[in-house]
């Protein structure tokens, strides 16, 4: 089972032959997978897909990867983390102050069910996009040559 999805991953990540756009489409994927728009990703990465000729499936391949079940409370709770610093710790905003009103809603239901209190929207929504955007940017390079490599070596090979 493990060489079957080796092989057929390989082979959908090999279909496109420019090291370039296969960059591109994984990091595309990253930045959506870490995205905080919750319940809009497939429908973020077929449009990314279809306005920056990417591979579509590359795209929700890498995403679904990097953005699963086991993974998402990480990924959510670190790019609210980095919000949080950046509106409280390091601009001294109210985190609660600025939410908008359906927050206080929400609010006192995870208050009651979770012991949680004062959950920003904004620094959920403003961390997960940094957070996003840089991974996004700072793996790009690397990814670059790393699809170059494996290009070059499967030429070789004559796959």
């Amino acid at each position: 089972m493990r060489r079957f999805i080796i092989h057929h991953s390989k082979k959908l990540l090999l279909h496109e032959r420019s090291a370039k756009k296969l960059a591109l489409a994984t990091s595309v994927a990253l930045y959506v997978a870490i995205s905080p728009f919750l319940g809009l990703h497939t429908m973020m990465l077929v449009v990314a897909g279809w306005l920056f000729n990417l591979n579509i499936p590359v795209l929700i391949m890498v995403s679904y990867t990097v953005n699963n079940p086991w993974t998402m409370i990480p990924l959510m709770a670190g790019g609210y983390w980095a919000g949080y610093k950046i509106l409280h710790v390091w601009c001294g905003l109210s985190v609660a102050a600025i939410n908008p009103a359906i927050m206080s809603w929400f609010n006192a239901y995870i208050h009651t069910y979770l012991g949680l209190k004062d959950v920003s929207f904004w620094a959920f929504m403003l961390g997960g996009n940094i957070v996003g955007i840089f991974v996004a940017l700072a793996l790009y390079p690397l990814l670059h040559l790393f699809f170059k490599k494996i290009i070059h070596e499967n030429k070789l090979e004559g796959l």
